[in-house]
């Protein structure tokens, strides 16, 4: 997650990588999701790019049901934070919108 939060575009090899990850080992899926949680507590740090990446990187992960849609219960629906929102804005955006409808920018 921090490799592809650091990236200046999104890139699907982290989301790939993950699924791999998560399909061969039911310990990997919930590291995976505690680490998503840890993340979506520290957005307020973070960049609009680094939040745009990891929140495509969790709407994948769910898209492909690698990770479940209750991986995004580590949000605090009633009190979010600006940041939280974005995120949780391209998550949705994400998961409505066919997946590969987007083109690099």
């Amino acid at each position: 997650m921090n490799c592809c939060g650091q990236e200046k575009y999104y890139n699907r090899f982290y989301a790939l990588l993950g699924q791999k990850l998560c399909e061969n080992k039911r310990d990997n899926k919930i590291t995976f999701q505690y680490t998503l949680w840890d993340h979506m507590k520290n957005l307020h740090r973070y960049t609009l790019r680094k939040i745009n990446n990891l929140a495509r990187l969790a709407a994948e992960m769910v898209h492909t049901f690698a990770l479940p849609i209750a991986a995004l219960r580590g949000l605090d629906f009633q009190n979010m934070s600006e940041y939280q929102i974005i995120f949780l804005n391209i998550v949705l955006e994400e998961l409505f919108v066919p997946m590969y409808a987007h083109t690099p920018s």
